[in-house]
């Protein structure tokens, strides 16, 4: 069980290096064409949050996707309807080997403040299965804080 704590750069939270920092995926997703939202009935992951799934509907190159196909590349959002924030992020990773040999990497989103107008969760925790691999906690958040090529 890995757990980091301490300030941050805005960068590494709003990237997989560090935190995971949902946003940008998810309104990468909200662009792209070949994928679609649907509002589905709360599930019994998170039956009190409402539930939005991401899914591809088509190849990038128009082909449309069977089902299986289409599951591989879902998104399930689940969002808290008392503040409007994401609680929880739900979706498949897979073995570098073997694109069928998958399961669902689920990221819980908490303790969300106010940094310069921007809600960000402080509290971010990741789980495959029941065994958590990741739980931060962060202390501050600096939206200013510059790059370095060593940083990557």
């Amino acid at each position: 069980k890995g757990t980091e704590k301490g300030t941050l750069p805005a960068w590494s939270v709003l990237s997989a290096k560090m935190v995971e920092f949902p946003f940008p995926m998810i309104a990468a997703r909200f662009l792209d064409t070949t994928f679609s939202v649907a509002l589905d009935a709360p599930d019994a992951v998170s039956p009190q949050l409402t539930h939005v799934r991401l899914y591809r509907t088509r190849e990038t190159d128009g082909t449309a996707l069977n089902n299986a196909a289409a599951r591989l590349y879902e998104t399930h959002l689940y969002i808290d309807p008392q503040s409007g924030l994401l609680a929880k992020q739900r979706y498949r990773i897979f073995s570098p080997s073997s694109m069928t040999n998958s399961g669902w990497l689920d990221v819980s989103y908490d303790d969300y403040r106010p940094v310069e107008n921007l809600m960000i969760p402080f509290h971010v925790v990741k789980r495959i299965g029941s065994h958590v691999i990741s739980d931060a906690r962060l202390d501050s958040v600096n939206l200013h804080a510059a790059n370095t090529a060593a940083d990557f």
